[in-house]
């Protein structure tokens, strides 16, 4: 295995697209993506600032429909990715949060604009995630974009990057079905057409599957997993903290404290929150009696983005949201407390 490097997000992205064979990588103009652009041109990764979100993805797009691995790297939303999951474009973008920014305006877009969603745990996961994003949304009975939801920055942690001869062959070759040229135009509708609606809701049923077999292929040579979901001392547990993301860390640490005072808390973490893991998340809870969803984005006018589809996968629900700072061990102690007096479900807002 490689000695650990301390990296940065931006600079866990760059290796991220350096292992992918990403051929090109398309900014948008944002103060907080310039770590990660300097960190493709230090690895050699072409790296192409664009005046805004809408002209990074339209220059993805082209150039994935020209037969070119490409990625995007964002850290705002709007509707500018719509068409790339219409048309069945494999791009993968990673999206990560400006410092103390909320997370409604992302989770709850991509999910609607049909993109498969990531959301790692660490700069290692992200590396490993990209790689993975990769090639899952390249997978022949998939092609469709990915998300890497990054709901970290101003963040360093040792990561160890995986054999690059390794990586490249999993990803393998990019092929684009339907690309084009100069010599083999191609038209495409952008107005709504119901047959491809339903061809995009009927492949994102072929990602767990896809995800799984991934994971498996890539913990046989890094011993890392990267599965839809990752299950935490919930083996004899009572209750557990449903998360996602970077506060996974501290959650877990959170539970393991409590462990130490008897309390039967466990944890289940969300990596991949688009297609919803539902099977995954029936079994993994099973035997809970109560349990809690933290999250830090939000559906507006209802309630967390993770806790709309979990609560019709588990028993007893409540959901916790916490927005423009990140949580402590502390934070998720209270909120084990709380949910283990309380009588009925709630939501209920941290300050």
């Amino acid at each position: 295995m490689s000695k650990p490097q301390l990296l940065s997000i931006g600079e866990s992205i760059a290796y991220g697209a350096k292992m992918s064979s990403v051929d090109s990588v398309y900014f948008h103009a944002a103060q907080a993506l310039s770590e990660a652009e300097n960190a493709m041109k230090k690895l050699g990764v072409p790296a192409n600032l664009m005046v805004s979100l809408s002209s990074a993805v339209n220059a993805a797009t082209g150039s994935e429909l020209g037969g070119k691995r490409s990625l995007v790297v964002s850290s705002v939303n709007n509707c500018s990715y719509c068409n790339v999951s219409y048309m069945r474009i494999p791009l993968v973008i990673a999206n990560m949060w400006p410092p103390n920014k909320a997370g409604h305006d992302c989770m709850s877009s991509f999910k609607d604009a049909g993109f498969i969603t990531f959301i790692p745990e660490s700069t290692q996961e992200v590396v490993d995630t990209i790689i993975q994003a990769c090639k899952v949304s390249e997978s022949k009975n998939i092609l469709m974009p990915s998300v890497v939801n990054i709901d970290m920055a101003g963040f360093q942690e040792p990561a160890h990057m995986p054999e690059e001869r390794f990586a490249r062959n999993y990803v393998s070759k990019f092929l684009m079905p339907h690309q084009i040229s100069e010599r083999k135009q191609q038209y495409f509708n952008s107005d709504y057409d119901p047959s491809f609606t339903m061809q995009q809701h009927k492949v994102m049923k072929n990602v767990p599957a896809v995800v799984e077999s991934t994971s498996v292929l890539w913990k046989k040579k890094t011993s890392r997993s990267l599965p839809l979901v990752e299950t935490y001392k919930l083996e004899d547990a009572e209750y557990a903290i449903i998360v996602s993301g970077f506060s996974s860390t501290t959650a877990k640490a959170a539970v393991n404290q409590m462990r130490t005072e008897g309390k039967k808390v466990g944890l289940l973490r969300i990596r991949v929150s688009n297609p919803w893991p539902a099977d995954a998340v029936k079994i993994a809870l099973k035997n809970i009696k109560k349990s809690l969803v933290f999250e830090r984005f939000v559906s507006i006018s209802s309630c967390g983005v993770l806790y709309n589809e979990a609560k019709h996968d588990s028993g007893f629900c409540s959901s916790f949201l916490l927005l423009g700072r990140y949580p402590n061990e502390k934070d998720f102690i209270d909120m084990f407390n709380r949910l283990v007096k309380s009588e009925k479900e709630e939501v209920v807002w941290l300050s």
